[in-house]
């Protein structure tokens, strides 16, 4: 069967269930529309807005849709990088990294005055913030010196420490706190092309479990901390979203669409899907409705 969302043709095989309810790709709400990639897309703590990198304009600039009002707009744009936005708990500040002081640095953009400021005063070559509920600590992907690898690092702002969590011979990207603040997981692999693991260390860095074998990528955690899901290619080229329980049980493949899908994000409440799906014009976003659990 083949159905169409505004410039992307979808080859529908299958549907599966995603919290007890049947998931059609085809019945996604398309939210971007531009010529470029539009993704990594992050859920305001309200649920309410979905900041997004997107490269319409050449560089990589932060965008933002309001659900209420649905509309795009603008939020840091420039001759340089900005990407991987992601949300303060307070909903105040969206905190992104760039590449305007050279080295990739994290900053803050804080909506009521508009201003950008470093979010730490070290320099230290890092991206792709993660912040527990309490936004006492970040989390982020450091590159390391002295293994040139990109390792975990976190960052305390009360005592203004700076900590580096895994000391692998393997790179370390992507972390993402668990929702309630005490663990964090991530990917793990020896090169970008190479099959990933996703290891669960707690504040220490100390490794729990690990999940192997899934190849996963543009991991994201379930609000309610039980489950995560993850866009693999284990099964189909181009990469299908699926789940797993943290502890390894309840693998589900949850698209059967063919098609390519990255970043994954899943609303406060659990009842909206945000992704971005490449089409004819690139990656643009899209949400799902989801049931309540």
């Amino acid at each position: 069967m083949i159905r169409q969302i505004g410039n992307v043709l979808f080859f529908i095989c299958l549907t599966a269930t995603l919290c007890g309810q049947e998931i059609d790709l085809a019945t996604a709400k398309q939210i971007t529309f531009e010529q470029g990639d539009d993704n990594c897309p992050a859920w305001s703590p309200d649920g309410t807005k979905i900041a997004f990198q997107t490269n319409r304009k050449g560089t990589w600039d932060i965008y933002c849709y309001d659900l209420n009002q649905e509309c795009v707009f603008p939020l840091v744009s420039g001759q340089f990088n900005y990407q991987h936005p992601v949300w303060l708990p307070d909903g105040k500040s969206v905190v992104f990294d760039s590449d305007s002081l050279e080295i990739e640095t994290l900053f803050s953009y804080q909506l009521t005055d508009r201003k950008i400021r470093r979010l730490f005063k070290r320099m230290i070559r890092c991206r792709e913030a993660s912040f527990a509920s309490s936004a006492r600590q970040v989390y982020f992907s450091g590159f390391d010196k002295t293994s040139t690898e990109w390792q975990i690092y976190s960052y305390d702002f009360i005592y203004d420490n700076l900590n580096q969590l895994t000391f692998s011979k393997s790179r370390c990207m992507d972390p993402q706190v668990a929702p309630d603040g005490k663990h964090l997981m991530f990917v793990q692999s020896e090169t970008p092309f190479e099959r990933a693991s996703i290891p669960f260390i707690n504040w220490y860095g100390e490794e729990s479990h690990r999940l192997d074998s899934l190849n996963a990528q543009n991991t994201c955690w379930h609000p309610n901390g039980l489950k995560l899901y993850f866009v693999s290619d284990r099964d189909e080229n181009g990469g299908e979203l699926y789940s797993i329980w943290e502890n390894g049980t309840h693998l589900e493949r949850i698209t059967y669409d063919s098609i390519e899908i990255q970043q994954p994000d899943i609303s406060p409440d659990g009842k909206k899907l945000a992704l971005a799906i490449n089409g004819a014009l690139g990656l643009d976003l899209y949400l799902i409705q989801l049931s309540e659990e």
